[in-house]
């Protein structure tokens, strides 16, 4: 009850009435929740919902912001209860590509990627490759993973992932149409929304790209070949899911992810966790009459996006907490060998993960400067080596691949031990 009783001892004479009677409100959540989390929201809401006044939610936003309970990943609770959501952004973004090779020419010679692991999918019959790419310094929020899946071509719909966007800094985007014709990249002009100047161009299976000029984004450019440190793409900027509808997709990242919303443009809807910005902002686009896209592994489809979380811990509170809310079909912890993760689908269809990065990360079995030079396989594969790599396409890695000082930033290592589910066959996510 620490909010009901800060508001009736403020100096807030001009509404005093309503003061005390939205003291009682809160009184009357308070004793009244069985279980807090399951009516988390921000205060602010709380009075949007009661019509309380402009001048009463400002001063309550003022209180909240001030109390210490309101942080950047927190949501202050009716009664003055923190919620402190685990997610700080993205820690990575999986989607199906078509021919491996022409996945890794795009992400390493259009986009300036680095490879940084060539393994294979865990789940299923067949062997197919599962191939990451990050930032020269493989910043957090950074990483791209691609299945080169062409046995099956996908459905693009609602209920996806429409586009991924990179963070460029403000006047690199004539560079990046340059760019893109002569690698001879199907792209379209360059367009704004919410103020920000982006160029919108696909992948060649079909999927969905941007740079978005963002002076915001620190991280550091790399240089490759054709394309220079202060024009590179730096990382995730943001995402754009297609949804038929707003409602419970807002609810479910607000409420189940700890987002916040922070602006509207047309049929755009903004939402952004943790300090929010660069590689913390998802966007929801309203695409009322757009089909629902295919949710199977299929070419031309992102499969899903994943949210950093600290530790195995966190991913332990937050699958309990997606089933106190009801999403009841979240996954058991998985591992990844270079991550643990669960996942859950939202209700506009979008297949969401929480990962936290495992002990030595990209790192625990390959060093540094090698990263994505050998095809790299879990302990529990490792003796059907030669069966595997019968079904393989053969790939090759660019030569003139980035070269990082040694120095450079490694990602951050969970340190909990829950119960993991290992699938060596039959369907499923990865």
């Amino acid at each position: 009850m620490q909010c009901a009783n800060a508001l009736v001892s403020t100096p807030w004479q001009e509404e005093s009435d309503e003061i005390a009677n939205c003291a009682k409100f809160l009184r009357e959540i308070t004793q009244g929740l069985s279980n807090y989390a399951q009516k988390s929201q921000p205060i602010t809401t709380l009075c949007n919902a009661r019509h309380c006044s402009t001048a009463l939610i400002r001063h309550l936003k003022e209180w909240c912001e001030s109390c210490g309970l309101h942080g950047p990943n927190n949501i202050c609770i009716a009664g003055g209860l923190p919620m402190n959501f685990p997610s700080t952004g993205f820690h990575h973004i999986t989607v199906c590509s078509g021919k491996a090779q022409d996945d890794i020419d795009f992400f390493t010679q259009v986009l300036g990627q680095r490879l940084i692991k060539q393994t294979i999918l865990f789940d299923g019959r067949f062997a197919h490759y599962h191939l990451y790419y990050a930032n020269g310094h493989i910043d957090p929020g950074t990483v791209m993973t691609s299945f080169p899946y062409s046995r099956v071509q996908g459905r693009p719909g609602s209920g996806q992932v429409q586009s991924t966007a990179y963070s460029v800094q403000p006047g690199a985007l004539q560079f990046w149409l340059q760019h893109l014709d002569r690698h001879k990249v199907e792209h379209e002009e360059i367009h704004e929304r919410f103020g920000q100047r982006f160029l919108a161009f696909k992948h060649p299976a079909g999927l969905g790209f941007e740079v978005i000029e963002d002076p915001r984004d620190t991280r550091s450019g790399t240089e490759i070949e054709g394309i220079d440190a202060p024009v590179s793409a730096r990382g995730f900027n943001s995402i754009t899911l297609s949804v038929r509808e707003i409602a419970e997709d807002e609810r479910f990242l607000e409420e189940a992810l700890g987002f916040r919303k922070t602006g509207v443009d047309g049929k755009y809807h903004r939402f952004e966790v943790g300090q929010g910005g660069p590689g913390c902002t998802v966007d929801l686009h309203h695409d009322a009459e757009r089909p629902s896209g295919s949710r199977t592994f299929g070419a031309g489809t992102v499969h899903h996006v994943a949210y950093n979380v600290p530790s195995d811990e966190d991913l332990k509170w937050q699958k309990s907490y997606y089933e106190e809310l009801g999403y009841t079909d979240v996954s058991e912890v998985k591992d990844r060998n270079y991550f643990h993760s669960i996942y859950v689908r939202s209700p506009g269809g979008v297949l969401m993960e929480c990962a936290a990065t495992a002990d030595g990360g990209f790192t625990k079995d390959e060093a540094f400067n090698e990263l994505g030079t050998h095809l790299l396989l879990p302990a529990w594969f490792e003796e059907r080596r030669e069966e595997i790599m019968a079904m393989l396409e053969p790939i090759r890695v660019p030569e003139w691949h980035p070269k990082v000082a040694v120095d450079a930033k490694h990602p951050i290592a969970s340190h909990r031990k829950p119960v993991f589910i290992r699938e060596e066959v039959g369907a499923g996510v990865h």
